[in-house]
């Protein structure tokens, strides 16, 4: 199978890109911007490219792990996300509708207000941030330009070691390593998933021919700052530096979702092997840590 990657130097691009390339099929992807690497660059808003590029490709399967996802940045800059959330989305989409491809959307537990969590894929979405709206909408645009040809993946609080990146965990082992204090919500609930379990988990639901809604994620629900005293622990980091904190005195220019995170019932009727527990996955984030040191 022919796979083609929008947004393969994120994280989730790249574990999802690796997946799909152990698993022997034949992968390309883009980047936004041109930069050294093997990845070819795609301006989402420019929709006569996005077409072209992926009639030139000829995929069987697209990936969009490409998107704007700073949830505080969002909030004042509601046409941008929209413009590359939903209006990119949609020439993604009907690009891929030209050829007969299959689209993979990934998506976010933002899509949900917070207040019933943990959710399953046929509870009633209600976003309360401009990041989630955008994020729905854009569920809303495959739903409708591709109904017998996608897969939403919805997943949450995303982490691996990744260099340059601002995942959660980057975040926490850059300000523990100077000595710095990290203040972090202790009433956020989640489920924090590995990356690399995401590309797995997407070889086996495209093996399986799976279509629709799954949530995606890692097999524990936990607050932001259990999950960053866990991290710690594992790390060897000093986990004393990590403050808690109510959601409301970080004011933030967004409002979270607080009881969040997803049931992963229907994930697992798939998978041959479940999900990644944190204290394992933060095992394997050391020795790659310590490979590279």
């Amino acid at each position: 199978m022919k796979v083609w990657v929008i947004g393969a130097s994120g994280l989730i691009g790249s574990r999802c890109a690796a997946a799909f390339a152990q698993a022997g099929h034949r992968v390309t992807g883009t980047r936004r911007q041109a930069l050294p690497g093997p990845w070819r660059p795609l301006d989402l808003l420019d929709g006569p490219v996005v077409r072209e590029a992926i009639r030139l490709e000829q995929p069987d399967l697209v990936l969009l792990a490409a998107a704007l996802t700073n949830v505080d940045y969002a909030e004042g800059h509601r046409q941008e996300v929209f413009d590359v959330n939903v209006t990119g989305t949609g020439y993604v989409a009907e690009a891929c509708r030209s050829v007969g491809a299959r689209l993979v959307y990934f998506s976010s537990d933002y899509v949900f207000n917070g207040r019933g969590g943990p959710y399953a894929e046929d509870d009633p979405p209600d976003p309360i941030n401009v990041y989630g709206a955008s994020k729905l909408a854009g569920e809303e645009q495959i739903v409708q330009l591709l109904p017998d040809a996608h897969l939403i993946v919805r997943t949450t609080v995303v982490y691996d070691w990744h260099p340059g990146g601002r995942n959660f965990v980057m975040q926490l082992v850059e300000q523990l390593r100077r000595g710095q204090v990290m203040r972090v919500p202790r009433d956020q609930l989640g489920s924090p998933t590995w990356a690399p379990d995401i590309g797995r988990a997407l070889v086996a639901l495209c093996r399986a021919h799976a279509s629709g809604i799954f949530h995606v994620v890692g097999p524990e629900r936990l607050n932001r700052y259990d999950f960053a005293r866990a991290v710690a622990a594992g790390l060897g980091l000093n986990e004393e530096l990590i403050d808690p904190v109510a959601t409301a005195k970080l004011a933030q220019a967004a409002a979270r979702p607080l009881s969040a995170g997803m049931s992963h019932s229907r994930l697992n009727a798939v998978l041959q092997e479940p999900m990644t527990p944190v204290r394992d996955s933060v095992a394997a984030i050391r020795r790659c840590m310590e490979a590279q040191a």
